[in-house]
């Protein structure tokens, strides 16, 4: 049987045989280039776990075929228009790189990329598309003000769906809240959650689609409310808003007993095929609501080999997306991992020491670049977003805080040089106003950055 690398013993000498040499320093002149260290690195980790056979991963859902289902068209319209939203996007993304805010396009971008992957309205996409090729090429980007409006209280945005309104107004809800700050407006559009009943039946109602009969997945709108409305009820946000007395207990059951599923351990979104009903493993929703309920959740066990099974498979059922990896989908994964830690088997330890350490060795040798901004992708909701998630998954997995490293023994010698660049980019970026999903991510980028006490 392989052994692994028990803490404290061998590997600190594999940290010490590639990572360093006599004096302490990366033996990068060596020619040991940090891309080979980590790939070693990880190699290594993920030969040593022990022979144990991984339960099978949950099937996907085939979106695409159901929404055929409901016009045979649309397989056709998809790419047409996946392949017109694909300079625009690159449009916005150089501008946003360059210090423009482009709030407004960014928004419009991601309800466009929306109706495109989860809806077949045709009429809908091409307006959508026609207002961003408009948003892109202003020679002045719309402002938007970071304030609510009334009468319904949703903070102002280009979006059009209310879930994409909701979770813009979350963002500034809690902003708001951590000054102790009421928003100007009543939240009116949360008074449709404040209630357990009213509650259980909009989370389930957007739990179940039937794509071939509607025309429409709803799984996009579940990711965006679901765990909007479960930190602003377990939070006790927004400031002056009063939620129902009993509803934290009453949303426990509703998350636990009706939403989650007992084979996988995840949750997900549900869909209508013909008498029957498929159940899904959605590692984004799974991701928002464990957080969310900060790790307090069933079963562990079998989370994490679910999660640990689907990782060859594409997001949102697994961790890749359409170019490999993504710093969002390793941050999702590394959080489930970091929570998950304390209750998981030696042999999930051991693949979870492999999966980190290959996940780290990608963050470092391909998405961080050197000038202390991370790659963006296609599949990148924004330049600013893709900035805060490498961070966010350097943070998670201890790269800044050997406290925080509790997976490895491992030294990181360049930590701190990249924290302080990582940091200054950010602060420079809030300073220029920049930030495509206005300045929110940087500003979490900052408070995550700052130094260990």
């Amino acid at each position: 049987m392989r052994k692994s690398f028990p803490r404290g013993t061998g590997m600190p000498k594999l940290t010490r045989l590639f990572w360093s040499d006599k004096g302490g320093t990366p033996m990068r002149a060596a020619g040991f280039g940090a891309a080979w260290v980590f790939a070693f690195i990880a190699a290594a980790l993920m030969d040593a776990q022990p022979a144990r056979t991984q339960p099978a991963a949950p099937a996907p859902y085939d979106v695409i075929g159901a929404l055929a289902a409901h016009n045979p068209d649309y397989p056709q319209q998809r790419r047409a228009w996946r392949a017109r939203l694909k300079p625009l996007a690159e449009t916005v993304a150089r501008r946003e790189a360059a210090g423009e805010p482009m709030v407004c396009a960014n928004q419009i971008l991601a309800e466009a990329r929306w109706l495109v992957a989860y809806t077949t309205d045709t009429k809908r996409v091409e307006r959508r598309l026609t207002e961003l090729a408009d948003e892109a090429g202003r020679q002045r980007p719309t402002q938007l003000p970071d304030r609510p409006a009334p009468p319904d209280g949703y903070w102002a945005s280009c979006h059009e769906a209310d879930f994409f309104r909701l979770s813009v107004s979350y963002d500034g809800m809690v902003a708001l809240a951590a000054k102790n700050e009421a928003p100007s407006v009543k939240p009116g559009f949360l008074d449709r959650y404040n209630d357990h009943e009213r509650l259980r039946r909009e989370f389930l109602g957007l739990m179940t689609s039937d794509p071939a009969r509607s025309g429409e997945s709803q799984r996009r709108a579940l990711i965006e409310v679901v765990p909007s409305v479960v930190n602003l009820v377990l939070r006790d946000q927004p400031t002056g808003y009063q939620w129902n007395p009993n509803l934290k207990t009453a949303l426990r059951g509703v998350l636990i007993d009706d939403m989650r599923d007992p084979v996988s351990g995840f949750w997900g979104a549900r869909f209508v095929d013909g008498e029957s009903t498929v159940r899904t493993a959605d590692l984004g929703l799974t991701f928002s609501i464990v957080r969310a309920l900060r790790g307090d959740v069933p079963d562990w066990p079998r989370l994490l080999d679910t999660t640990l099974a689907i990782r060859d498979l594409r997001y949102p059922y697994g961790w890749r997306s359409s170019v490999g990896q993504l710093n969002q989908n390793n941050y999702e994964v590394a959080e489930l991992f970091r929570l998950g830690w304390g209750k998981a088997r030696d042999d999930q330890k051991a693949a979870i020491r492999g999966a980190l350490a290959d996940m780290l060795a990608w963050t470092l040798s391909q998405s961080l670049q050197a000038d202390a901004t991370f790659k963006v992708t296609e599949d990148d909701d924004t330049v600013e977003s893709a900035n805060f998630f490498g961070t966010a998954f350097l943070v998670s997995v201890g790269y800044f805080d050997k406290k925080k490293r509790y997976w490895t023994d491992l030294d990181f010698p360049q930590a701190e040089a990249t924290r302080q660049k990582l940091l200054a980019r950010a602060s420079q970026q809030i300073a220029r106003g920049a930030g495509g999903s206005g300045g929110y991510y940087y500003r979490r980028m900052v408070e995550l950055l700052q130094p260990a006490s």
